[in-house]
């Protein structure tokens, strides 16, 4: 999958989805119009990483559910 810059702290990948950092442990991913906040925190598994909890992609910042199928494409 390719990405492309919008900002330095912005990507747009070619199928249409953007992930944003917004705050320094917030990324913002977006999709057709709806927005998922997602907290994170840095790590270390043999190298520097962050860390996603998984149940991050439950709802749409709207509180509409993410259905079970989406949450691993999202994820």
């Amino acid at each position: 999958m390719r990405f492309s810059w919008l900002n330095l702290q912005s990507v747009r990948s070619e199928t249409g989805f953007e992930v944003q950092c917004v705050l320094r442990f917030a990324f913002e991913y977006r999709e057709a119009g709806r927005v998922v906040t997602i907290g994170s925190e840095d790590g270390w598994v043999g190298r520097p990483v962050i860390l996603i909890d998984p149940t991050a992609f439950d709802r749409w910042d709207d509180g509409t559910v993410i259905p079970e199928k989406e949450k691993g494409r999202l994820f």
